[in-house]
């Protein structure tokens, strides 16, 4: 059996819409944070420099997984691309915000006004 995905991708142009799908809406769990890492890692490896994170489909979130971020953002600045994310429900971006990440980002309230960041 197939390990679970916790990414759906498609491309517009260039940019890579990444939409994510965890079980219960929920990034929570290590293993299951680090997994989403390395399906984001092989989308950037394989040239998707450009990206957003849709969060349209998650409830609520660790700092684990704000942590995995940071590292996916670097990822792409370190190769001369732009990370986006959008739909984040007011409960996540409190997390962000008590946590003062949110000014590492770049976060926007439609994947239609993330589009427009390219």
């Amino acid at each position: 059996m197939a390990p679970p995905r916790f990414t759906e991708c498609a491309f517009n142009g260039n940019v890579a819409l990444v939409t994510l799908i965890f079980p219960d809406n929920q990034i929570m769990k290590k293993e299951d944070i680090d997994a989403m890492g390395r399906e984001l890692v092989k989308l950037i490896d394989v040239g998707a420099h450009e990206m957003v994170v849709n969060f349209e489909n998650i409830e609520y979130m660790s700092s684990a997984a704000i942590a995995k971020f940071i590292r996916i953002q670097r990822r792409i600045s370190d190769r001369g691309g732009k990370l986006v994310l959008c739909q984040i429900p007011p409960q996540i971006y409190e997390v962000f915000e008590i946590t003062r990440f949110h000014h590492l980002f770049k976060i926007v309230a439609t994947q239609a006004d993330a589009l427009r960041e390219f």
